[in-house]
């Protein structure tokens, strides 16, 4: 078993940035990407990195931080 998450599907990453109302363009940028790399990852040409769609969903859609990853440093 990994201990890494897996990589979202394209059906579901497309599905978001609909949910979200931000373009192609807008959704890479949040996560410091291009058009181009956002399109392949709906596309399923790409997988996104889960690091990306973590940080993605919490910007976009304003899901919570889990409570053990927003106490900050130590």
């Amino acid at each position: 078993m990994s201990a890494f998450p897996p990589s979202p599907a394209p059906a579901e990453v497309a599905a978001a940035r609909a949910k979200s109302g931000l373009t192609q363009t807008e959704a890479a940028a949040l996560v410091y990407s291009t058009f181009r790399t956002w399109q392949n990852w709906e596309s399923g040409a790409r997988n996104m990195p889960p690091a990306l769609w973590e940080l993605w969903q919490y910007k976009a859609l304003r899901v919570p931080i889990p409570a053990g990853l927003a106490q900050g440093p130590r």
